[in-house]
C-alpha cells in the first residue's frame, strides 16, 4: 500500500517504529511531535543532526551479509584494475556540469 494524506488512517499498513527499549511501537504517521511548528529549515536541520547522529553509532548498525559481499565484491574489482574508476574531481565536476546543464 502506497501512503499519502488520504489513506495515512489504514494503519494496518501504515509503518512503525519502535519506541524506546520497551519494544512498544506506534504508527510513523502520528509523530509525538508536531513537526509542522518548525519552519522548512529547522527540519533539514533536524534530519541533518539525527543522520549524524546515526553515522557516530555505525557500530550498532551493523551490515548486512549482502552489503558485506557487495563490498567484497567492489574491493575485489577495484584490486583487479584500480585505474578502472574516474578522481573524484572529475566525477564532480561532470555532475555539477549536468545540474548547470538542468537549470
Amino acid at each position: 500500500m502506497q501512503l499519502t494524506p488520504n489513506n495515512v488512517s489504514d494503519t494496518q499498513d501504515v509503518p512503525v517504529a519502535k519506541v524506546g527499549s520497551s519494544g512498544h511501537t506506534r504508527p510513523m504517521s502520528d509523530p509525538a511531535f508536531n513537526f509542522d511548528s518548525m519552519s522548512v529549515s529547522e527540519r533539514i536541520q533536524l534530519v541533518e543532526d539525527l543522520w549524524d547522529s546515526i553515522a557516530a553509532s555505525e557500530a550498532e548498525v551493523p551490515l548486512t551479509a549482502a552489503q558485506r559481499d557487495e563490498i567484497d565484491r567492489r574491493l575485489a574489482s577495484l584490486e583487479r584494475d584500480p585505474h578502472a574508476g574516474r578522481p573524484w574531481p572529475e566525477v564532480r565536476a561532470r555532475v555539477e556540469e549536468r545540474l548547470r546543464d538542468c537549470m
